[in-house]
């Protein structure tokens, strides 16, 4: 009977040892264990902040029920001025100029461009075509000056003058159309065409150049005259699949823009304007 005791008191020890060794090596990475006594703060920081909080909402409710009325009272003279006269043509003049603001998107162009390998002096290496079938190489920031000013001249000597539009252009445009029973000038500026272009070239109408104008002054009103001959120089058809002026000028002259004499940089000055 002892040594059934024993050996009993011996199965059961060895337990014991295991989970005094599993107890001890447990302590050797101790763990973060939340104390009881912390809880009763934690609850009251809780509690003092939930307090705040609906000391807060009931400020701000009263701050507005306080302003209530004279909201109310702005309202009302509001709408009893919009029925006036005055308020008529004020309140449409300030919604024509949000919408003027607003009518133009801040990318007018955002058609893929072409891979462009080059050296270190500018010489072109290599061109990959556009996913879209096009030589349109990446947008210019800065427009060559033999070909600005050739440009200028054939297209809108009056560039550097006007806010987007030219009325002079616009009439002369007209009657020569009256005279001749038939469309025979547009009278755009290169801003109006430069829009035309990002609006996909759609159907020459009245309503059509209404919109090109409109769109023309809020360009113009945002972005400097080297800005727009840049985007217009990138973004111009040259003739077939070629698109902006670098690609142009290594397609027909084997050279950059910037390398192009007068004459070269005079006849790829006409070429967008008929490029078929």
């Amino acid at each position: 009977m002892r040594r059934a005791s024993v050996g009993t008191s011996a199965c059961c020890s060895a337990p014991l040892r295991t989970l005094r060794h599993f107890t001890t090596s447990a302590h050797c990475t101790p763990t973060h264990v939340p104390s009881k006594s912390s809880s009763p703060y934690s609850n009251l920081s809780l509690l003092q902040d939930s307090v705040q909080l609906k000391k807060l909402s009931a400020h701000i409710i009263s701050f507005f029920s306080k302003l209530k009325p004279y909201l109310q009272r702005v309202w009302d003279w509001f709408v009893a001025f919009i029925k006036t006269k005055k308020g008529k043509w004020i309140t449409g003049f300030t919604i024509a100029l949000v919408g003027w603001w607003f009518c133009l998107q801040s990318q007018l162009f955002s058609d893929p461009t072409s891979t462009v390998i080059l050296d270190r002096d500018g010489k072109l290496l290599g061109a990959k075509i556009a996913e879209d079938g096009q030589w349109r190489f990446p947008e210019r920031t800065t427009v060559p000056f033999k070909f600005a000013q050739c440009l200028i001249q054939f297209e809108d000597r009056q560039f550097y003058k006007h806010p987007g539009v030219n009325p002079v252009a616009i009439f002369r445009a007209i009657k020569q159309n009256v005279s001749n029973n038939k469309v025979v000038s547009g009278g755009s500026t290169i801003t109006m065409q430069e829009i035309r272009m990002s609006r996909k070239n759609p159907p020459r109408t009245i309503w059509q150049k209404s919109i090109e104008i409109v769109m023309a002054t809020r360009m113009e009103a945002t972005n400097s005259k080297e800005e727009i001959l840049a985007m217009y120089a990138s973004n111009a058809p040259f003739g077939s699949n070629v698109v902006g002026i670098d690609a142009a000028a290594w397609r027909f002259f084997g050279r950059s823009p910037e390398k192009l004499s007068w004459a070269e940089s005079a006849t790829l000055a006409v070429l967008p304007n008929a490029p078929s």
